[in-house]
């Protein structure tokens, strides 16, 4: 029992520690309309988290843990698909650039 309790706060730490400077990335994006590009982010994080507890749920109550396993290597590579598939720089490599003086992409 004490292990799924330090997992969950584990997990809401981790989720808490990308949403901040996930949030301070996209209103940096659009800095004339920061309030509309948060609203969408919030927006958008809300329905993702919406919709991965329905279909995880939905493949809980058919399949139990093999299911939810499932749902969540699908849901990962499609994620991979779409990063892998837009051609953008890691962040990380981007900041390498940036100290070494070359031009910056964003986004």
């Amino acid at each position: 029992m004490w292990g799924l309790i330090i997992g969950v706060i584990l997990l809401d730490l981790g989720v808490q520690a990308a949403q901040v400077p996930n949030q301070t990335r996209v209103t940096s994006l659009v800095q004339e309309a920061s309030s509309r590009a948060n609203a969408v982010f919030v927006a958008s994080f809300f329905f993702g988290g919406a919709f991965g507890s329905f279909v995880g749920t939905y493949a809980w109550s058919k399949w139990q843990w093999n299911g939810v396993c499932i749902v969540g290597l699908c849901m990962l590579s499609i994620a991979f698909a779409i990063y892998f598939k837009s051609g953008k720089t890691p962040p990380s490599v981007l900041r390498q650039g940036a100290s070494r003086g070359a031009e910056t992409r964003i986004g």
